[in-house]
């Protein structure tokens, strides 16, 4: 008995030694320092479009190690494969248990054009995560139109959107309307309304799907309305 005892108490001091070799303890976090790990903790990604028309992407660590830095990815699509690194030189991290806020600009932007923006996140070794995709675009100022404050005949709110949106429109009197969602090809993809309307205002709703009820891509898409020989057409971005 007493062998076993001892047996087992040389075994705990020498897994306890192990432990204390292979890790440390900062700010009471611990910390394995064995196979060169990855210890962050990203609370926020987010892209912003400046007045400048530029869009910002920032993000916010609360505790990083182990880290070289990060890298800004972008593509006109959600497939990663298409992206291309934006900055040249590595964003260094800090590699520290404060809070840290990181920021970059990307001031080679088009309106009316969805971007996808992805983290690349290096380690020491040169192994790399990603963190994305979000996605962002501009557009133009009379395309953002609050429903308080509608004055045309035609406008969205919000826009861009995801998953919904509502389109208002006006009708002068009553008369056959017609509102409908185009691709950027002048193609069909929903017919929202076509019947007579008794004259006042509508909001119908668009939840980004065709005629068959599927989901559609994201992207740019028309949304025309016409009524009396006239025609109003805005621009509608979905996002995902």
């Amino acid at each position: 008995m007493k062998k076993l005892v001892v047996l087992f108490f040389l075994f705990f001091l020498n897994m306890t030694l192990f432990c204390v070799k292979s890790s440390i303890i900062s700010d009471n976090v611990l910390i394995d320092t064995r196979e060169n790990p990855i210890y962050l903790e990203i609370s926020s990604f987010t892209a912003n479009v400046n007045s400048s028309e530029s869009i910002r992407l920032s993000w916010i660590t609360e505790y990083e190690y182990n880290l070289q830095g990060f890298y800004i990815l972008k593509s006109l699509t959600d497939n990663i494969d298409t992206a291309q690194t934006l900055n040249s030189s590595i964003i260094n991290a800090f590699n520290t248990f404060i809070q840290q806020i990181y920021t970059f600009e990307d001031t080679d932007v088009q309106k009316d054009t969805p971007y996808y923006y992805w983290l690349k996140i290096v380690r020491s070794n040169n192994s790399f995560e990603l963190y994305g995709p979000i996605v962002i675009s501009i557009i133009k100022n009379e395309d953002i139109v609050n429903p308080n404050q509608m004055k045309s005949c035609l406008s969205v709110y919000p826009n861009p959107f995801v998953p919904e949106t509502t389109i208002f429109i006006d009708v002068p009197k009553a008369t056959l309307i017609s509102l409908n969602i185009y691709n950027v090809k002048g193609q069909l993809i929903k017919q929202l309304i076509n019947e007579s309307k008794a004259k006042g205002q509508y909001a119908v709703k668009w939840s980004g799907t065709d005629d068959n009820g599927l989901k559609v891509a994201s992207g740019l898409y028309l949304c025309r309305y016409s009524y009396q020989g006239k025609n109003a057409t805005s621009k509608i971005i979905l996002l995902k």
